[in-house]
Order: C-alpha cells, then structure tokens, then sequence
C-alpha cells in the first residue's frame, strides 16, 4: 500500500514533460470512452423503445382477422406510428412488414445524431426486427387473487395492486385497448362476486328474506355465490340450466344476528279488548338489524369479477378497488377464473379451447392456505356440504378440490401460473406448485419482489405471442 501511495504521490508531483504528455494522450481516449458510455446509453434507451413499437404492431397486424393487404398495412403503420415517441430524438424511416406461412415479420431502423462522439461517429443507425406467430397472436389472461383479510398486513395489498398493474402494463404495453390480450380479474375470499345483476347465472334469489335496512328498504342479494350440491365448482360444465351456484346468502343465528321474530304487543283485529279475546290476533313481526357488520350479504367480496376485456381502464379501476376481507377458499376463485375464461356459459367473452389464434392464462396469486373459519361458499361447518363436520377433514377436501380444477384447466390447454406469496405451509407449496404448469411457472414471492415476479410472468406471455 505504502508503494502505490508513494508512486501515486510521486506521478501528480511530477512536472517534468513526461507527465503532461503522458496525460495528453492518456486523456483523448478517456473522454472518448466516457462519451462513448452516453451515447451508448441513449442507444439503448431508442432500441428498448422502438422495439416495444414495433412489437405492438407487428401484434396488431398478426391479431387482426383482415385479409386486405392494404388495410394491414395501414393498420401496421399506424400502431407503430401510435407507439414511437422519439421521432426528434431519432426520426425512423418506413417500417415494412411481410406476412409469409402465418408469420409476420417485420423491421424499422432509427437514426440517432451521437452526441460526444459525434466528431468520431456523427449518427448510429439502430435497426430492430420483429416476428409474431398469427397463429398464436391472442392472449386471454385471467388474474385469480386472493383478497383475504390477511392481505391488509405487511403492505400485500398495496404490493399486490401494483403487481397487478404492471402485469396489465406488460400485457397492453403503451394501448389503451389491446389489440391481441384481453384479461379478466376475480378476487376472491372464501366466495366469490360474480355482480349482483347477474342473477341468471344463480337460482331465483327472490326465495330469501333478504331483510331491510336501516330506512326500512328491502335489500337484495349482493353478487356473492355458494357452491353447487355437486361437482360443478371442479369442472366447466356450469350451463344456464345445469351447474348453476346459490345466491349466497348467511342465514340469521347466533353468529350473524340480523333478524329476530317476535309476537307484536298490538292485536291485527279489531274489535279487541284484551288478549285473551279469541278475535285478538298478535302478530308475528320481525325486525332486522343489518348493518356493515353483519346481515344476509355478511362476508360478501366486496369487488365484483371483471370478466375479459381489452379495455386498460376498465382493468386498472378493478385493481384499484381490491379491498381485503374474509378468509380463504382458493378453489372457490379457481373455479369462477375457469369460468371467466371459458368460451361456455355464464361468461361468453373467451374464445374457444381449440382456437388456433388465443393462447389461454390463469394466474393464481394468494398468501395463505384453505381454511374454514366461518360462513362461506359452502354454507356453516355444521352443514356438511363438504361431506364432513370435521374440520381438518374439510380443509384437506378443498385442497384436494382445488387440484382436481388445476389438473382439469391444465387438461384444456390453460396455461396457469402460481405465486405463493408469503406462504409458510409446505402443504399447501406443494399444491400450488403442482397446480402450475409445468416447468417454471410456481413462484414464491415476499410483498417486496411481488411486482418482479408478476412482471416475469407477463414476460413469458408476451415471448409465447413474439417469434423473435
């Protein structure tokens, strides 16, 4: 160490010409690397996003069901157009585009004036090319998320509204509304809300006493469902006349006291003296105290399914409105993210298992395990709608359930991907990591890294719709 210190010292006291020459020639070379690093910089910046532009139009044209070659080519031209914005800082000639065998290829090139180096190298031609399969041009993405009361702790509701967002932004890229993805959102808890105007996707709801609040309306069924009394919360066979799930609805008890019956102390006929007047009716009148704490629609999610959409807005609102609340049934969202897919009845929006043109994705993210703690999809404990009163027993059949629905989408061509964020049960790794499709699509994930892993998956989607 001394030696080094000694020659350094020694080199900047020196004033003899050697020094000053040995810096002259030293420092061209220096600043011209240091220029280099800048523009360098900037060139990676222009490839990074002219790239991302032509991606979305070459997705645009290989999306499009238009035979024109002229209207393609417009629609190319545009879409690229649309999404390069550094035409000052490098203005690009005509992008061109072939369509060959279902592939459409296509390539730009920028120019960028260099800025230090500019005396070496005045501009930097940047060329990029683009392929996408118009086979496999469509993307059809459904986000499963677990919205339990768990995920108001550590920050996982926030984290995850972002994760969110930027799977959308990796997805749609700069559109607004995509031209080759659409993407639906179900939250779920230990029930799910398919929208309290969907009523046909329901038996007749108008069968309970959905009580009246506070200023003596009648309410109604809030969007919230409970399982079949069959095997249609593992399969895709829910049709409009067999299938269909129960309207939620948590009875009044000692649990969820919001209804009390009782003699009225005025008699209904008249005329009346006393009550033991046979011709003295007392009736029976119920009163309900209904409140956000408890009622019929007690545990309801509070944010309604998003079916699939090619509308950013609309997705963007949905993430933003994720409250958490309630505790877990992970099949329960499993089965309604099939459903939201699905080209059948109740959702119409997927496009068909076979379809050449969409590849099929289900992303489940939850930071917990199965439970059974209170009221939910499949009614009390008590009822035994899960073929047991036992609780541990209950617990192992929904986990066992939720393996039967991931091995039936995965058997319908659904690609899915699991994150398991927090999660401490190796039970329950093991069987969200089994639920992926295999391999590299189980994830595990802190609130800290849940937007990498979110943006990684997007990743993989977006390489499956681009050839190169």
């Amino acid at each position: 160490m001394k030696n080094i210190k000694h020659h350094i010292s020694h080199l900047l006291s020196d004033h003899s010409g050697n020094f000053a020459v040995t810096l002259a020639l030293t420092a061209v070379p220096l600043l011209m690397l240091t220029g280099a690093g800048v523009d360098l910089g900037r060139a990676y910046y222009v490839r990074g996003h002219v790239s991302e532009a032509l991606d979305a139009a070459t997705l645009a044209v290989a999306s499009s069901s238009d035979t024109s070659t002229d209207a393609l080519k417009t629609r190319f031209e545009t879409m690229f157009a649309a999404n390069y914005h550094l035409t000052t800082m490098a203005p690009y000639t005509e992008p061109t585009m072939t369509i060959k065998d279902n592939l459409v290829s296509s390539t730009v090139s920028v120019t960028l004036p260099m800025t230090v180096m500019s005396t070496v190298m005045p501009t930097l031609t940047i060329t990029v090319k683009s392929e996408v399969n118009k086979q496999t041009s469509g993307v059809e993405l459904v986000m499963a998320l677990d919205t339990t009361g768990s995920m108001s702790s550590n920050n996982k509701i926030v984290e995850l509204k972002a994760a969110a967002h930027n799977l959308i932004t990796t997805i749609f890229g700069s559109e607004t509304t995509s031209t080759g993805a659409t993407v639906g959102i179900v939250p779920f808890t230990d029930t799910v809300n398919i929208g309290s105007h969907n009523t046909t996707y329901i038996s007749d709801p108008s069968v309970y006493d959905w009580g009246k609040d506070s200023s003596g309306h009648a309410l109604g069924w809030g969007g919230c469902v409970m399982a079949p009394n069959s095997t249609h919360d593992q399969d895709d066979a829910f049709t409009s006349t067999n299938g269909k799930w129960l309207p939620y609805y948590w009875p009044s008890s000692s649990s969820n006291l919001w209804s009390t019956a009782s003699k009225s102390t005025t008699p209904s006929n008249s005329p009346c003296k006393k009550k033991s007047d046979p011709r003295c009716v007392y009736p029976t009148v119920t009163t309900y105290n209904i409140n956000s704490s408890q009622g019929p629609n007690e545990g309801c999610v509070g944010q309604a399914i998003t079916p699939l959409t090619n509308n950013r807005i609309t997705l963007d609102n949905a993430i933003d409105a994720l409250t958490p609340n309630g505790s877990t049934h992970i099949n329960v969202g499993m089965a309604w993210a099939w459903y939201t897919i699905s080209p059948s009845f109740p959702f119409s929006e997927g496009q068909a298992y076979d379809s050449p043109k969409v590849k099929k994705y289900v992303v489940l993210m939850t930071d917990g395990e199965n439970t059974f703690q209170t009221f939910s999809a499949y009614g009390n404990l008590s009822d035994g709608k899960l073929g047991t009163t036992n609780q541990t027993t209950a617990i192992s059949t929904l986990d066992s359930r939720l393996t039967t629905i991931c091995n039936n989408m995965k058997a319908q061509g659904i690609t899915i991907f699991t994150v398991a964020l927090e999660v401490t049960s190796q039970t329950s790794k093991d069987i969200l990591s089994n639920c992926a499709t295999p391999p590299g699509r189980y994830f595990t994930a802190t609130s800290s890294d849940l937007k990498s892993v979110f943006s990684s998956i997007g990743g993989q989607i977006s390489k499956v719709r681009l050839a190169k």
